[in-house]
């Protein structure tokens, strides 16, 4: 593993937005582990940018989340189907999210 030191959260977007790039253009029908939060919302404008410039292509990617609430809606702001609605505009062959509603969530 190498650990890379960036000088801003920018600078980890455009990075991390292009390790991820290049796994999916090396790969087209990747699986992709995708957090919510503030940490990877630069990431996530910069892959967003990419893509609708036509640089890069995650229809044939396939994005799970890695986490969700229990016991809440698809619509409770903050789970997964929210978050990457209003925060990640990237057309993947599927997204999967955790079932928020389910009553066993194991």
């Amino acid at each position: 593993m190498r650990i890379e030191i960036e000088p801003d959260d920018g600078t980890v977007g455009v990075h991390a937005a292009g390790v991820i790039c290049d796994a999916v253009r090396a790969k087209p029908d990747s699986v992709l582990g995708l957090p919510t939060g503030s940490s990877p919302l630069s990431s996530y404008a910069e892959l967003e940018r990419r893509a609708s410039a036509g640089i890069a292509d995650f229809s044939g990617a396939t994005a799970y989340a890695v986490d969700e609430f229990a016991g809440a809606t698809v619509t409770t702001p903050g789970t997964n189907s929210v978050f990457f609605a209003e925060r990640l505009r990237v057309r993947f062959r599927a997204l999967h999210c955790p079932d928020s509603g389910a009553t066993d969530p194991d």
